[in-house]
């Protein structure tokens, strides 16, 4: 991932579901989240999108004007639910940057 600053916009968060060993097909999924927590401690759900269709068990959300307002280190984790269960990814982590000016 490229590095952020304070403030950017449009910046693709993308999840991989996978297991030890392959990707997970998420195509089945109701429900694909994007949880993030900023340095605050404050957490936000975005809905996701997948990138193609689901069998590649990715999918993204492109972040928004004032959404990575704060700097610091940020957790991010995905969440998708089928026709049976819910089930969230690893947590992650990412920096947010401090600008210049």
């Amino acid at each position: 991932m490229a590095r952020i600053q304070k403030n950017d916009w449009g910046v693709r968060f993308e999840i991989t579901v996978i297991t030890a060993t392959s990707t997970v097909d998420i195509s089945g999924a109701t429900t694909k989240q994007i949880i993030f927590e900023d340095p605050g401690g404050s957490v936000s759900t975005k809905t996701a999108t997948f990138t193609t269709n689901g069998t590649d068990g990715k999918m993204y959300w492109d972040s928004t004007t004032s959404f990575l307002s704060t700097a610091g280190r940020w957790k991010l984790q995905g969440y998708f639910q089928d026709a049976n269960q819910g089930n969230r990814t690893e947590k992650t982590f990412f920096y947010v940057q401090e600008i210049l000016a």
